[in-house]
């Protein structure tokens, strides 16, 4: 089962990546500020539907957290792959992808 937590209403980019990295390490036990981060854009037929986070930890392992635009929901997967958690987010998508970049 998929925990659900609410985000803070329409946070500004930069806190809803800090709020993305300090998850993805938290919940991975891995000090924070140690890893680099990546953000990429998703694509849709030529449209933006979300951004893809890639958090890059020891021994080659890869956490990773997609902000869905349209279900307005970040779902978190673990090293395996799986789903542990859904943070919803506002209806703040406009801001969302004009701050894509890497970390």
């Amino acid at each position: 089962m998929i925990a659900k937590v609410a985000a803070d209403p329409c946070p500004t980019p930069h806190r809803l990546r800090r709020l993305i990295y300090d998850v993805l390490c938290e919940s991975n036990q891995l000090k924070t500020s140690c890893y680099p981060m990546t953000e990429t854009p998703v694509f849709r037929r030529g449209n933006p539907c979300g951004v893809l986070f890639c958090l890059y930890g020891p021994r080659l392992v890869r956490l990773t957290a997609i902000w869905d635009f349209a279900a307005n929901e970040v779902v978190f997967y673990n090293a395996a792959g799986e789903r542990y958690l859904a943070i919803q987010v506002p209806n703040c998508s406009e801001m969302g992808l004009a701050g894509a970049r890497t970390c």
